[in-house]
């Protein structure tokens, strides 16, 4: 060996070493004591497998080393070398052999690396990603990475699920657009713009098409991430099937409970309905006793006036008998109308207010506001029926009996209703429990303790309040409710078709509902209104089931698609409404004119 190649050696600034034949030392670098922590012992002549004897013992080096003397040369990265403390290093090495001048070999150059910091660096980032990759493939969420032109990158298995694709047709290949119904296209705007200001969008919900043409229920949120200098967009898609069918499910267990609350109201009210029909039915008794008196002794003078008061008797029954109906029906009509104020407030009080007065309760009523309420009528009648009978108990334990029932207008387009009575007040001890269900102040068997809070539920389901006013003297009770939008006026609104083969029934409907918005259509000729109603300008049917002509559900079949909100009216209450799914309900004669001003401004409203 030179002695060039030697000082060369000595100068390198990694571990290197020149060995002879032998395997014995000639010369070694700085770096190489340094690195494999070998001190400051001199090397030259020593055997490489006394300074290493974790070697003699390795048949892969030895056997690496006899292919090196031959001529070969050897490199290896990444291996594992287990020192004899039992400490790891992870080396890349090359061993080569040198020549003398004469090309015979010498002897091994040994030049390594090691990477023991680096290599554990490395692992450490490939778990990472491992562990990315995991999390991303088994998250439940669907996660998606796509372009900012929307064309899909990557998408893990819970996306590609709620979108029926597979990853080879979705990712490359498909964009979000393509899965995109149009009808979004205007919030989509909304999601981009917040993209370009904020880099992120959502939450935000829409659907999805998917493969096999349904639509899919979808929430996502999103951000904007950068990968080798271009942008793209990094989205979490949440399922929303299970979702809405637990709400639904919630849905129906509300409605149960609220029925359930229904039904109890009305067995506490049970005998004042009883007593609100005798009266009626005694008077329709007494007079037509008397009526035929009259007629048989030829004084057709007080007839009239025996007349009347039977219609009038039979009206007041017909009242309450609908009112009944319309309170406990069971399925989610009529929804949201707009209900005025006075007349919600009056058909409640023809429910409750024999029972107030029944039990000596005075009822103070100031109502001064004329404008509507965006409600379900029915739910919210229960809500104040609930509250008035509470009032009732409370106010026959005071020294004085009364109710105050108060209507206003607040500020912001609000309506508020206020329940108080001259009871003593709610004990402090069960302020903080009024609303908790099953908790009532009332003795064993006199209440199930639901009512306030199903009350509080309806209520805030209508995006307002119902609250306890501390600082009242007695007990009151607050409902803050959004005011209903203004009813039109003029005749310039959506079309109302009401179809009765009986012409004095459709000049009566047309003298209650003509001036409220919109305009009034009446016809005693099924074709004609046939004709009318396919022009394709009316908003809502009130048609009734038997006429001469045909029935209702054979003009509704004539009917070009899509129909309009279609209603059957008939005194007939076991008609069978289901052979045509596109009839929304049954408006039982006698009709009840708020009822059916409820359906028509709920038809109308959805028309606007």
């Amino acid at each position: 060996m030179s002695r060039h190649l030697a000082e060369f050696v000595r100068q390198l600034p990694t571990p290197a070493a020149i060995l002879d034949r032998d395997l014995h030392y000639l010369a070694y670098s700085e770096e190489w004591l340094r690195a494999y922590r070998l001190g400051d012992q001199d090397l030259v002549g020593k055997h490489h497998y006394e300074v290493f004897p974790e070697i003699g013992d390795h048949e892969q080096w030895q056997d690496e080393h006899r292919r090196a003397l031959a001529g070969e040369t050897i490199r290896r990265e990444g291996h594992s070398f287990v020192r004899a403390d039992g400490s790891l290093d992870v080396l890349n090495y090359t061993l080569t052999p040198w020549r003398h001048q004469d090309g015979e070999i010498g002897g091994i150059f040994m030049y390594t690396q090691i990477i023991t910091q680096q290599a554990k660096v490395r692992r450490q980032l490939e778990e990472h990603v491992d562990f990315n990759h995991l999390l991303f493939d088994r998250s439940p969420l669907g996660l998606n990475l796509c372009r900012m032109d929307g064309l899909w990158i990557e998408s893990n298995q819970a996306f590609l699920d709620i979108i029926g694709y597979s990853s080879a047709e979705a990712d490359g290949g498909l964009t979000y657009w393509e899965l995109t119904p149009p009808e979004y296209g205007e919030a989509e705007k909304v999601q981009l713009q917040s993209l370009k200001e904020t880099g992120r969008y959502g939450p935000y919900e829409k659907e999805f098409i998917r493969k096999d043409g349904t639509r899919i229920p979808v929430l996502l949120n999103g951000f904007i991430v950068e990968r080798d200098g271009e942008k793209y967009i990094w989205s979490v898609i949440e399922d929303l099937r299970a979702r809405r069918s637990l709400e639904a499910e919630i849905g129906r267990e509300r409605l149960k409970a609220i029925h359930a609350s229904k039904l109890a109201t009305l067995g506490e009210m049970a005998a004042g309905f009883a007593h609100e029909i005798n009266n009626p039915l005694a008077i329709i008794d007494g007079y037509a006793y008397k009526l035929r008196q009259l007629i048989s002794s030829g004084r057709t003078e007080l007839v009239d006036e025996a007349v009347d008061a039977i219609r009038g008797s039979v009206s007041r029954a017909v009242t309450i008998v609908q009112g009944l109906r319309k309170f406990t029906r069971q399925d989610d009509a009529p929804g949201l109308v707009d209900a005025p104020v006075g007349r919600l407030i009056e058909s409640t009080l023809d429910l409750c207010r024999e029972r107030l007065r029944s039990r000596g309760v005075e009822l103070r009523l100031d109502v001064r506001t004329q404008k509507s309420i965006r409600c379900n009528q029915i739910e919210l009648q229960q809500v104040l029926i609930n509250l008035l009978n509470n009032a009732g108990d409370a106010a026959r334990e005071g020294r004085e009996h009364w109710i105050e029932l108060g209507a206003r207008e607040l500020p912001g387009s609000r309506i508020e209703i206020r329940i108080c009575d001259s009871g003593p007040g709610v004990v402090p001890e069960a302020l903080g429990r009024l609303f908790e269900p099953f908790y009532t102040t009332k003795p064993v068997g006199e209440g199930t303790g639901l009512g306030l809070s199903i009350s509080r539920s309806i209520v805030e389901g209508l995006k307002g309040e119902l609250r306890h006013e501390p600082r009242h003297e007695h007990t009151c009770f607050v409902i803050e409710l959004p005011a209903g939008r203004a009813t039109e006026s003029g005749e310039n609104g959506p079309n109302v078709v009401y179809i009765d083969d009986e012409p004095s029934l459709c000049r009566l409907f047309e003298l209650t509902f003509v001036g409220n918005g919109f305009r009034v259509e009446t016809f005693s000729d099924p074709e004609a209104a046939i004709n009318f109603i396919n022009q394709g300008t009316t908003a809502l049917v009130l048609c009734d089931y038997r006429m001469p002509q045909m029935t209702g559900l054979d003009l509704l079949s004539q009917l070009d698609d899509p129909a309009p909100r279609f209603y059957l009216v008939s005194g007939d209450l076991t008609l069978d409404m289901e052979k045509d799914p596109r009839v929304m309900g049954l408006v039982c004669k006698p009709p009840d004119p708020h009822e059916l001003l409820n359906i028509i401004q709920e038809a109308v409203n959805a028309c606007r």
